[in-house]
């Protein structure tokens, strides 16, 4: 390294083009390989600006490099680098980008490049800093670090975690999964923004030190005693305006903090400095034990994450010698492709003859959890419910719990794989595969993004110590999509969902027990590569059918493929979505597949599995596809997820962890086709009705 700087001491000009190319190729790191984020980009910039203003590439060829000078810039490199390639690039870690990422040798070639230069730009940054612990900025080092630290560990720990800890209920991590990251992130941007801002031109360093005192101690009142107009976790909807008086109070507010400490110098005179020091040494103190106090108080869950119940994979695969009802479940499949596919291609369906496949079919719901829930469960909307009140209503239900113990009285095995259940306790009792602990085991994490995570929660961190008047003009209230499932666990269940997968492994296997199974596949559910995985499903579709045949089983089987919801809606106007219902009843033989335009209801499904279980009187457990004929008129109920600006946002938990994408239903009624009402917007037509979701419903 002193040997490629050496070659610039008497090229200053190259030095300065060499710095800032290596400052523009850090700032762009994270277009290279991640999504883009433009707040990646203020550090680096941050750096630019102040190499323009204070010769900073150029002073370690004006000044004697030390061995101490040497030794310190070694050291500033590692929090240096820690900054680049966990907040500007993103990287968590190295490995795991290749292991995510099919990087060929061009991309290899720039990645090593990236992360040489980050080295070198590193360890000359760290040249220049260090000139700050041994030269003439020496004694402004106690003052800005005491500022900085209280700044940085109120935004970058204490408030996420304060918000992390304060709604953990919600959430299904722990803090194991970030809280060391954290830390090291703390500190690494405490110690180089205190060796960055400390060089200053002396005109300019008492303004900044008094204006970052002032919003230390504005944040600190800001979130400590001025944010009781925001809800839950600190946010806020988007488009909310502050009641005048209080908008005018808060910004007075802060008003007489700026004023306050711009005009404490006059005042105090030579005393400021000390006093200054001593109000951010109290502050980052406070927030250093109240930390530690959440912690100590906090529930066991902040540490570690654990589950009871599971669902036994080891039978995926396992069906009856005797009477089967089957059911594939390809996620998203309409309908309409269905349809459409039968018109250009029908000797597609040649295997499937002794089907029959429903083409005006209605889902109550328009996601996985909630519409598996429903058909499964019983559980039908009911907009004063959160999602444990709704779940609980179906699941524990006198006719959930009687048809389930009818299926095992009538020797069957309820199994169910990749099953979307919020809560699994619900389960217990109907599903055989069940499993539940005698105590929760912690749960060991696979996969957390730590970055998405970090991004979130600094977003709120922020927003939660912003005045209202800078709430307002940024319109800094996190993204309805954010706060997304952060983590998935290495779960014992490890049910094959993925259709290629399922197809590699698609060998059954035989017991004697009636077979009731329930098997949810990835489908065609974006985003996907559609037609591959459309020829996957019939694949799959097809292989079962052969392995009956072969089996002996085909003849007494009840073999439904169908989809949980048709194709998500995109935009404000409704999809006009149908799911898939392809159904072979026992002992059924046919010369080709039958197209049914009866108006069915996914709510058929239970009553439907009832029939042809042969349980006695089926119709106690709701309608069936039997009871409808084509041209019939049926009142069917569809309820699409949507976001409507000028209701306020909701929050889930369980099995969504935290989502504010919806928070409201379209209520959509259908008398006739499901397609009737495709391309309507509930935002313009009176009729529809617009339901708010007390919890966010996926």
């Amino acid at each position: 390294m002193d040997l490629l700087f050496s070659k610039f001491k008497k090229k200053p000009l190259l030095a300065k083009l060499c710095f800032y190319i290596l400052i523009f190729f850090l700032t762009t790191q994270n277009l290279l390989y991640f999504d883009y984020c433009a707040h990646r980009m203020i550090f680096p910039l941050m750096i630019a600006v102040l190499a323009l203003i204070t010769n900073f590439p150029a002073e370690v060829f004006n000044k004697e490099i030390k061995k101490e000078h040497k030794i310190t810039a070694l050291i500033l490199s590692v929090p240096l680098l820690f900054i680049f390639f966990f907040y500007i690039t993103g990287i968590k870690d190295p490995v795991t980008l290749f292991v995510n990422k099919v990087f060929g040798p061009l991309q290899t070639a720039i990645f090593i490049c990236a992360m040489a230069a980050d080295l070198i730009l590193a360890y000359w940054i760290g040249l220049v800093l260090s000139f700050s612990l041994y030269g003439k900025f020496k004694k402004r080092l106690f003052g800005m670090g005491a500022v900085i630290a209280a700044l940085t560990f109120i935004t970058v720990i204490y408030l996420p975690l304060d918000s992390y800890i304060a709604n953990i209920e919600n959430f299904e991590f722990t803090c194991v999964n970030f809280i060391f990251y954290y830390v090291l992130f703390f500190l690494s941007l405490a110690v180089v923004m205190t060796l960055v801002l400390v060089r200053v031109k002396d005109k300019r360093y008492p303004i900044l030190y008094k204006a970052l005192l002032a919003i230390v101690i504005g944040s600190f009142v800001q979130y400590m005693f001025l944010n009781k107009h925001l809800p839950y976790l600190g946010l806020t909807n988007k488009l909310m305006v502050w009641d005048v008086p209080v908008l005018m109070i808060n910004t007075l507010v802060w008003i007489v903090i700026f004023v306050a400490v711009f005009l404490a110098p006059k005042l105090l005179k030579d005393k400021f400095e000390k006093t200054g020091n001593a109000v951010s040494v109290i502050i980052f103190s406070y927030h250093v034990v109240s930390l530690i106090l959440m912690f100590v108080l906090a529930p066991s869950s902040v540490f570690t994450s654990k589950v009871q119940y599971y669902f036994d994979s080891s039978q995926q695969y396992t069906v009856s010698s005797n009477n089967n009802v089957i059911v594939i479940v390809f996620d998203a499949y309409d309908n309409k492709d269905m349809v459409n596919l039968a018109n250009t291609d029908q000797h597609k369906f040649d295997q499937l003859k002794d089907f029959t496949m429903y083409t005006n079919t209605a889902s109550m719901f328009d996601s996985t959890v909630t519409s598996v829930n429903q058909f499964c469960g019983g559980c039908d909307y009911d907009p004063d419910y959160d999602l444990e009140e709704w779940l609980g209503s179906g699941w524990n239900s006198d006719r959930t719990i009687d048809f389930y113990d009818s299926m095992h009285k009538a020797g069957y095995k309820c199994n169910a794989y990749n099953f979307e259940i919020s809560m699994l306790e619900f389960a217990d009792g109907k599903f055989d595969n069940l499993v539940k602990y005698d105590k929760p085991i912690e749960r060991k994490v696979e996969v957390f993004d730590l970055n998405k995570f970090y991004e979130d929660f600094q977003k709120l961190s922020l927003y939660r110590s912003m005045p209202y008047l800078v709430k307002n003009l940024v319109s800094l209230t996190l993204d309805r999509n954010a706060f997304h499932f952060y983590v998935s666990y290495s779960l014992n269940d490890t049910s094959i969902y993925n259709n290629s997968a399922y197809l590699a492994n698609q060998k059954y296997e035989t017991i004697d027990d009636n077979v009731f199974m329930f098997n949810h596949l990835s489908g065609v559910h974006a985003p996907c590569d559609y037609v591959p995985e459309q020829e996957n499903c019939f694949q799959i579709m097809y292989n079962l059918i052969a392995q009956f045949q072969e089996m002996g089983i085909y003849d007494n089987s009840t073999i439904i493929f169908m989809s949980d919801h048709g194709s998500h809606r995109d935009g404000s106007e409704s999809a006009g979505s149908s799911p898939i219902f392809i159904i072979k009843e026992p002992g059924i033989s046919k010369d080709s597949i039958t197209l049914n335009d009866s108006p069915v209801y996914l709510s058929d499904f239970i009553g439907t599995v009832a029939v042809n279980a042969g349980l006695n009187d089926p119709e106690q457990y709701g309608s069936s596809v039997y009871d409808f004929s084509e041209g019939d008129q049926r009142e069917r109920i569809v309820y699409e997820r949507l976001y409507d600006e000028s209701l306020p946002i909701v929050y889930s938990k369980g099995h969504l962890s935290y989502r504010l994408k919806y928070n409201a239903f379209a209520k959509y009624v259908i008398t006739g086709r499901v397609s009737d009402i495709e391309g309507i917007n509930p935002f313009e037509d009176d009729s529809i009705e617009i339901i708010p979701m007390k919890e966010c419903f996926g």
